[in-house]
């Protein structure tokens, strides 16, 4: 019985697309958007009660609104997109995340015009139009945070 090899190309392939594309999972602390918090965790500030919006199933309490149970922060996210706070919040098995500062920066305006013209009973008709937008870039500082257990 003949013994299947295969060819050494077949080999150098295989391991280099393992080594590209990984069968790990990502992980939060690989990400330059995540720093982790280390340290003793305080009795952080809770509230009676408070606002919080759920994206992709995690809350996220805004600026000036705290959760009611206790909690220990887990890390802090930078990013400018809340649907990114709940991806690295469920990388991290995060319960849920404060917005501790959100910022608008503006980088710049862009303006678009056009314009045409016609010749009218022996007269000339120009119509023109401009439009400018701001370019902003928002960044949304957070704690991702873990309730305590009761």
């Amino acid at each position: 019985m003949k013994t299947f090899r295969p060819p050494p190309i077949a080999l150098a392939i295989a391991a280099v697309a393992s080594v590209l594309f990984g069968c790990a999972a990502p992980t939060v602390e690989s990400r330059s958007d995540f720093m982790p918090y280390v340290g003793r965790q305080p009795n952080w500030p809770v509230a009676a009660g408070g606002f919080a919006k759920t994206v992709d199933g995690i809350p996220i309490f805004p600026r000036g609104q705290l959760p009611a149970s206790p909690y220990e922060v887990l890390g802090y996210a930078q990013t400018g997109n809340p649907r990114r706070i709940a991806y690295l919040s469920k990388l991290a098995h995060a319960d849920a995340a404060v917005v501790v500062s959100a910022a608008v920066n503006v980088d710049g305006f862009s303006t678009v015009s056009g314009g045409d013209g016609s010749l009218n009973n022996g007269g000339w008709t120009a119509q023109g139009w401009a439009r400018t937008v701001v370019n902003r870039n928002i960044t949304l500082r957070a704690w991702l945070i873990k309730y305590r257990l009761p």
